[in-house]
């Protein structure tokens, strides 16, 4: 991957402050309160969220739209949707976004022959999103545990994937709902909002956690120097042995001859590659990971701009 200059300088930036304090984490200088180094989620912009669901959720719209200040919302539900018809909207509306909340099943759970391709392909389609949380259904009809059960069997396949768990907020608040046990009055709607936020949250939090672990390992391949390797050539000795003849006695002088080394020539160590990759290569591979973290939202920034700016050319047409 190659970033700009800009986008490297961008990501400095972000990453510094993380990674001095990992650094101060290890010599145990760091501030207690974890938080105060904790980065915005996502860094540089607000939260996207998709809110996906039928009529239960929709009658929290305004709730939940206030309960999420700060973050890119865009909530789309309407009455009697199939699930069918929420995967058709994900192919519309792309993976582009950082938590997706999904609630749907009402209307056909009690066809899995319809339900569950649907439901898997929604899983699929949003396996690039960091954060699927699937809403569980309020379980007052004999098939809704098993459209519950089958969203929990697919977590297997997508880490991604997450249940929030309506039913059991539902199930312990029956005032906050209407007389069929699904639909939401105002204190409902308040319920339903703070369940989406909390899973928004969980979202966020598992991302921030992420880039400070990031953080700390490249704090940690940068701060570790290895260890030095001195070789010193030893001398070499040539001599030549007397000969003797029987006829005539000659001898010739020995004649030693001794390779010297000029004064500290010895000790001196010559670097070799290999000592070159033990500094680069974890530095590199630590360094690599942020940038791959991070080139991910800017290309996705780069993407939204450039969506936005064809729908402002196709408005002005």
């Amino acid at each position: 991957m190659v970033l700009s200059v800009i986008s490297a300088k961008r990501l400095l930036a972000l990453v510094a402050p993380l990674v001095l304090a990992a650094g101060l984490a290890g010599t145990g200088s760091a501030p207690a309160a974890a938080s105060s180094t904790a980065p915005e989620f996502p860094p540089e912009r607000p939260t996207r969220v998709l809110v996906l669901g039928d009529s239960v959720i929709k009658g929290a719209e305004a709730a939940v739209i206030s309960a999420l200040p700060g973050r890119e919302v865009v909530f789309d539900a309407e009455v009697n949707r199939s699930t069918g018809t929420g995967a058709d909207i994900v192919a519309e509306r792309g993976a582009d976004w950082d938590v997706a909340i999904v609630l749907l099943g009402h209307n056909d759970g009690g066809s899995p022959g319809a339900f569950q391709p649907a439901a898997r392909s929604i899983v699929d389609q949003l396996k690039d999103v960091p954060y699927v949380s699937w809403l569980t259904i309020h379980e007052v009809r004999p098939y809704y545990p098993d459209v519950n059960h089958y969203i929990a069997s697919l977590r297997g396949e997508y880490p991604n994937l997450h249940q929030g768990d309506w039913n059991a907020i539902a199930a312990a608040n029956p005032g906050g709902l209407s007389g069929d046990g699904l639909h939401l009055n105002g204190g409902g709607a308040s319920l339903m909002a703070g369940l989406v936020a909390q899973e928004v949250g969980a979202g966020e939090q598992q991302w921030n956690e992420g880039l400070v672990r990031l953080a700390a390992a490249l704090a940690a391949t940068t701060t570790t120097a290895p260890p030095t390797t001195t070789t010193t050539a030893p001398p070499t000795t040539t001599s030549t042995s007397t000969s003797t003849s029987t006829t005539t006695s000659t001898t010739e002088p020995a004649t030693t001859t001794e390779a010297t080394t000029p004064a500290g020539e010895a000790d001196r160590v010559e670097p070799t590659a290999d000592d070159g990759d033990q500094i680069l290569l974890p530095a590199l591979g630590a360094a690599t990971a942020i940038a791959v973290a991070f080139g991910v939202i800017l290309a996705r920034r780069r993407r939204r701009g450039r969506r936005d700016d064809q729908h402002t050319a196709d408005t002005a047409g």
